[in-house]
């Protein structure tokens, strides 16, 4: 992702509001002891949750110290304006890595994916690509982004670049649609690049202290003016 030098003003801005929220976020943090109850309760990643397919396969590393494959990929960030990124698939524990490809010139494309068996918390899977296919079973599966990606999208977040990828910007009012916390209010303070959605955290209005949330699970509320 392209984003451009801000100017002396914005950059002296984007590093105030950044201190603030940190500063705002931590004395929250500090004066409740409801927040451990609540922070980081994003849910562990699935497959339905990475959009594999015309995903660019540059490279696979394999740790065979800890069984884990890091799928080297060029990932559709925004896919309806064909906008790439790299990342990385990782998938931990895994065993019975078979790769069943042609003789192919330049990267393969992953197609998609097919979910072959599931049992004592593992999950073998077939990837499809344009070359063949590659199986494996694994544990867990994440994405990785590199440094420079989410800096850009953080940068883009604290100077309120609203877009197709960053839906909610800093100090955004919202209400939460789904789970315990269903239709409490909130600010948002930061984000997290775990790509398909975003992960912001916001700070409740009702005293609970901060919760991090999947970009889906709320929503602006009505009525308020967000814009910046």
């Amino acid at each position: 992702m392209q984003t451009s030098e801000p100017n002396k003003k914005f950059k002296r801005d984007f590093e105030n509001t950044h201190f603030f929220c940190k500063e705002r976020k931590k004395t929250a943090c500090s004066r409740n002891p409801l927040t451990r109850r609540y922070v980081s309760k994003v849910r562990d990643m699935k497959l339905s949750d990475i959009h594999f397919h015309d995903s660019v396969l540059n490279a696979v590393i394999e740790n065979t110290v800890i069984d884990e494959l890091r799928f080297d990929v060029d990932y559709p960030t925004d896919w309806d304006n064909n906008v790439f990124s790299q990342a990385y698939i990782v998938f931990s524990n895994v065993k019975e890595y078979e790769i069943h490809e042609i003789p192919f010139d330049g990267s393969p494309i992953i197609m998609g994916y097919e979910i072959i068996s599931e049992a004592d918390n593992r999950c073998k899977v077939k990837l499809n690509t344009n070359a063949g296919y590659r199986m494996f079973s694994y544990e867990k599966v994440d994405i990785e982004w590199p440094n420079n990606y989410r800096n850009a999208i953080e940068e883009q977040f604290y100077l309120a670049k609203r877009d197709n990828l960053v839906n909610f910007v800093i100090n955004d009012y919202i209400k939460i649609n789904e789970g315990e916390l269903t239709g409490c209010k909130g600010s948002v303070i930061s984000v997290t690049a775990e790509l398909p959605t975003l992960n912001y955290l916001i700070e409740l209005e009702n005293g609970q202290g901060d919760i991090r949330l999947n970009e889906l699970s709320f929503s602006l509320v009505e009525g308020i003016n967000n814009d910046t």
